[in-house]
């Protein structure tokens, strides 16, 4: 490579590696500029090695997003396919770019925190409506954009109301 300039990924002939984010057993995360829809996304791809249950959980979040994306404190759900060097999953969504809930929280008056929780509210009742539970809700899952809006993320442990799974989401779900 020459010195002086990145050298990007391209992704499927549309998606342009900008920044790893997350690596864990289950996938990456990256945050990539989609050349098609000329906007910053969160593309989150599986690892070779995952089981089963990454995958369903991955789908479950493309499932959801393509349901509720752009509705208030959702993000936009933009595509989910196979990698076609070796069929991986991912899923590309729009990057949320804001600070994190409990950073604003901090900051914030008692009013301005009631304001926020009840706006934080507004993705969880709808999901509930559809009979889906999130199940890893935690203040560090809503992010604060820079217009005060808040978004719900992490839709990857969600399931359906009184389904059972003793491998996802947080105890006591």
């Amino acid at each position: 490579p020459s010195r002086g300039r990145a050298v990007s990924l391209l992704i499927d002939d549309r998606f342009e590696q900008r920044a790893c984010l997350a690596v864990d057993s289950g996938g990456i995360a990256l945050r990539a500029w989609d050349t098609q829809e000329r906007q910053d996304v969160l593309l989150r791809a599986l690892a070779p090695t995952a089981g089963p249950d990454a995958e369903r959980g991955i789908a479950a979040e493309a499932r959801i997003l393509r349901q509720f994306g752009g509705s208030p404190g959702f993000p936009c759900f933009v595509y989910a396919g196979r990698l076609r060097e070796d069929e991986t999953l991912y899923t590309a969504q729009e990057f949320v770019d804001g600070a994190p809930f409990p950073q604003i929280l901090r900051r914030a008056s008692p009013s301005q925190c009631i304001e926020y929780f009840l706006q934080a509210l507004y993705p969880l009742i709808a999901l509930h409506a559809a009979g889906i539970v999130h199940c890893a809700v935690s203040l560090d899952r809503f992010v604060v954009t820079s217009d005060g809006a808040i978004v719900l993320t992490g839709f990857r442990d969600a399931r359906p109301v009184g389904s059972r799974s003793a491998e996802t989401g947080m105890p006591g779900y």
